[in-house]
């Protein structure tokens, strides 16, 4: 007895079926997992992008400063920078707490040493941090860096008709972080000064640290790092050519779209810290110190 091979012919009507199945498959929204991306920037704009918080400066003693939209919220991101006027009071920012401070900032010192006050002064510009921007050492400095990171998720619908691939993507869970370290003088162990020359060094410092604490200040302002977040934070729409890695695509679209709405806020708060020490003369000036903040328009 021959055999023959089994086989059933489809009817027209499951073709159907089959057809509209496959049509609601690829119509229907496409829905990825949220992802979790961190991008860093120093005060030189240097650029860090990472999906592992390990990769971030300092280990990253970099501090969350702020945390906004802790869901999807469906609305369309901030797109400008306020200018600075409804930004910054216009008084002096209050100093950060201590407890702020403790997780903000890391104090680092070098020695100095004179036989008076002026002496110890003098050796803080000959050992003290170089500026390179300036071009000249200084008696302190604040470092600083500011990152981000969110979460995001995509949904893809596709246009047949069109021929491309149309993406939904928001950005949410957006957290500010922050890494600041002020670097200051003191006197080494050995040095002695009498009773008088060291008032005078201890006033010396506490106007030297309270200009360095108001760069601090200007780098953690609460309405800043809220604008940043709401900046970034947001619903945006691309297209893409059918066949393209979408995941690949989304994950670069979204990255230059962070950055272009960031990056201003990390630029304006680098030029209202350069403002600030043109203003003082690095703090040289301290009576100028209010006026900067009260006119700072």
């Amino acid at each position: 007895m021959r055999y023959k091979p089994y086989s059933r012919r489809c009817s027209p009507r499951w073709l159907n079926v089959l057809a509209g199945l496959l049509l609601i498959l690829c119509l229907a929204p496409v829905t990825s997992e949220a992802d979790t991306v961190y991008q860093f920037y120093d005060e030189e704009g240097t650029l860090i992008v990472t999906n592992r918080p390990g990769d971030l400066p300092s280990g990253s003693s970099a501090k969350i400063l702020v945390s906004h939209h802790r869901n999807p919220t469906g609305r369309r991101p901030v797109s400008a920078v306020p200018s600075t006027v409804t930004i910054l009071r216009k008084a002096p920012p209050p100093r950060p707490s201590e407890s702020r401070l403790a997780e903000a900032v890391r104090f680092r010192y070098y020695e100095v040493c004179g036989s008076t006050a002026a002496e110890a002064l003098h050796q803080t510009r000959i050992l003290g941090p170089y500026d390179s921007g300036e071009g000249e050492r200084f008696s302190g400095q604040t470092r600083w860096s500011l990152g981000w990171s969110y979460d995001y998720t995509y949904e893809v619908h596709s246009d047949t008709s069109a021929g491309t691939v149309r993406v939904s993507a928001e950005v949410f869970d957006v957290n500010v972080y922050s890494d600041v370290e002020v670097l200051l003088p003191k006197l080494d162990k050995t040095c002695r000064l009498d009773e008088r020359e060291q008032a005078i060094w201890d006033r010396s410092m506490e106007s030297l640290r309270t200009h360095e604490m108001d760069h601090v200040s200007l780098v953690l302002h609460d309405e800043a790092s809220r604008s940043m977040a709401d900046s970034i934070a947001g619903v945006r729409h691309y297209e893409f050519p059918r066949g393209m890695n979408v995941d690949s695509a989304v994950r670069r679209a979204v990255r230059d779209d962070t950055h272009s709405a960031g990056v201003p806020w990390v630029q304006w708060i680098k030029r209202v810290n350069d403002d600030y020490d043109e203003v003082t003369r690095h703090g040289l000036v301290a009576e100028r110190r209010d006026d900067f903040f009260r006119f700072l328009e």
